[in-house]
C-alpha cells in the first residue's frame, strides 16, 4: 500500500495544481478535502450494522435506489466521489448518512473505515480501488460488487492494475454482474465463477414497468391537447439539439395532422433561448407554468422542474436527449417503462447498455440528424401497430431484469449473517 500511496502522491503532485485551476475555471467545486482525507464524524453505535453504499457518481448513486430502499433496519452510509454525486445522494436519501468518499489513500480509507465502522462495502457497478479494497481486507470489511459491469476498456484497464497489486480483486466476496457478458470479461480477469452470480440491472428494479399511464387524459387536458393528438415529447434536451429537433418538428407537423410537440430542456435557465428558437422555426409556442394563455400550443416548453417523468405520459414518442450532441445521453428506462417507442441521437456513452438491449428489442431507434428524426418520428406516429409491437419489446427487456434488486439485497443479507458469526 506504501508504494501506492507515494504513487498517488506524485500524481497529485504533478497533475494536482492544474485539475485544480481546471475546476476554478469552470466553476465547479471540490468535495472537502478533510472528508476525503478521512476526516469524518463517527457513526454512533445505536445497534444497526451499517452498510457503506459507494457511487463514484450520479449514475451510480441512482441506480442504488431500489437496494438502499432495501436495506431495512441498517445504518446506510452513502458514498460518492463527485460533488454532484454527493448532492444527488443527499436529495435522493434524506434518510441516509451521506459522506464524502475517502481518497484511495491507506490512512484516509483507514481512518475513513475506522470511524464509519461498515459491516459491508458494497461497490456499485465495479468501482474498484486498490487501497480501499486492500484495508477493508485488513479490517474484516467484505466487500460486494452490485450492479457490475466490466467493459472491454475498463477490463483492460483492471489488467494493468493487476500487474502492480496482482491480488487486488481477491478482497471481494461476491461479484453481482448486469448480465453474463460482463461476468464473462471478469473471469476472463481470474475471478473464480464462485465469486460470480448474474443477477439483473438494478436500474431497471427502480422503473415500474406500467403501460397504463392513467394521468394522459388530464396531463393533455392541462393544454387543451386533444385526447387522439400525436404528440412527441424530447426530454432533456441541451444546446445544439433544440435546431434539428425543431427542423424534424416543422416536417412532421406537414405530414402528421394534429401532431405537438413537447420540448424539455435539461437546464431550465436555457428556456429563453428555447422559446426564442421555437419562434424563429415558426410554431406556435406554449409555457408549462403559463398554460392557461396559450391553449394547444403547436410546441410546449417545459419550464418548471422535476416534471419530465411524468409528462412521458402524455405522449406517444419520446426522444431522449444529449444524444444529438456529445453528452452520452439521460434515462431511457422512464420512457420506455411506460411502452414508449424511443428515439435517441448517436450519442449514447452513458447509457450504453440500456440503449443496446432497448435497440436489441426494437424500443429504440438511432437517428443522426433531423431527416432521419423527422422519417422516424412520422413513421411512429402513423403506425399504432409498430408503437404496440414496442409495447411487447419493453416489456421483455424489464422482465429480464426483474427481481435484481431482491436477489442483490439477498446475498448482502447472507454477508452481514456471516459477517456477525465471524466478527
Amino acid at each position: 500500500m506504501l508504494a501506492l500511496d507515494l504513487l498517488y502522491i506524485l500524481g497529485a503532485l504533478l497533475i494536482g495544481p492544474l485539475y485544480l485551476l481546471a475546476r476554478v475555471f469552470k466553476r465547479k467545486p471540490l468535495a472537502s478535502p478533510l472528508q476525503r482525507l478521512g476526516f469524518v464524524d463517527p457513526v454512533l453505535d445505536d445497534g444497526r450494522d451499517v452498510v457503506w453504499v459507494h457511487g463514484v457518481s450520479v449514475g451510480e448513486v441512482l441506480a442504488a435506489r431500489a437496494l438502499v430502499g432495501g436495506l431495512d433496519g441498517a445504518h446506510v452510509v452513502v458514498t460518492s466521489t463527485t460533488v454532484t454525486g454527493l448532492e444527488v445522494a443527499v436529495a435522493t436519501y434524506p434518510d441516509c448518512d451521506v459522506r464524502s468518499c475517502p481518497y484511495d489513500l491507506s490512512f484516509a480509507v483507514r481512518r475513513f473505515v475506522a470511524r464509519v465502522r461498515p459491516r459491508v462495502l458494497v461497490l456499485m457497478e465495479l468501482e474498484l480501488w486498490p487501497n480501499m479494497l486492500a484495508v477493508c481486507r485488513r479490517a474484516g470489511v467484505p466487500v460486494v460488487v452490485a450492479n457490475g459491469k466490466v467493459s472491454e476498456g475498463s477490463g483492460r484497464g483492471y489488467r494493468q492494475i493487476q500487474r502492480l497489486c496482482p491480488n487486488f480483486l481477491d478482497g471481494i466476496g461476491a461479484f453481482l454482474m448486469q448480465n453474463r457478458e460482463y461476468a464473462d470479461r471478469l473471469s476472463a480477469l481470474g475471478v473464480p465463477e464462485s465469486r460470480i452470480e448474474v443477477v439483473g440491472n438494478l436500474k431497471y428494479a427502480n422503473v415500474t414497468f406500467d403501460t397504463s399511464r392513467p394521468t394522459r387524459t388530464s396531463l393533455r387536458g392541462e393544454h387543451g391537447f386533444d385526447d387522439v393528438a400525436p404528440i412527441a415529447i424530447f426530454g432533456s434536451t441541451h444546446a445544439g439539439e433544440e435546431g434539428p429537433i425543431l427542423e424534424a418538428c416543422a416536417a412532421v407537423a406537414a405530414a402528421v395532422e394534429g401532431f405537438r410537440a413537447v420540448l424539455v430542456p435539461r437546464h431550465p435557465e436555457r428556456v429563453p433561448e428555447v422559446v426564442r428558437l421555437v419562434e424563429r422555426a415558426g410554431l406556435r409556442v406554449g409555457l408549462r407554468s403559463r398554460r392557461a394563455e396559450v391553449r394547444d400550443p403547436t410546441c410546449l416548453v417545459v419550464d418548471t422542474m422535476g416534471e419530465l417523468s411524468s409528462l412521458y405520459g402524455l405522449a406517444d414518442v419520446a426522444f431522449v436527449g444529449g444524444t444529438l450532441v456529445d453528452v452520452g445521453g439521460h434515462n431511457l428506462l422512464e420512457p420506455a417503462g411506460m411502452g414508449l417507442p424511443l428515439v435517441v441521437g448517436p450519442h449514447l456513452h452513458t447509457v450504453q447498455d440500456a440503449a443496446s438491449e432497448l435497440a436489441e428489442a426494437g424500443v429504440l431507434e438511432v437517428v443522426s440528424g433531423a431527416d432521419a428524426l423527422a422519417d422516424a418520428l412520422i413513421r411512429l406516429l402513423s403506425d399504432s401497430e409498430a408503437r404496440a409491437s414496442v409495447v411487447s419489446g419493453a416489456r421483455s427487456v424489464f422482465a429480464r431484469h426483474k427481481g435484481s434488486a431482491q436477489r442483490t439485497i439477498s446475498v448482502l443479507t447472507q454477508v452481514l449473517r456471516s459477517s456477525k458469526r465471524h466478527g
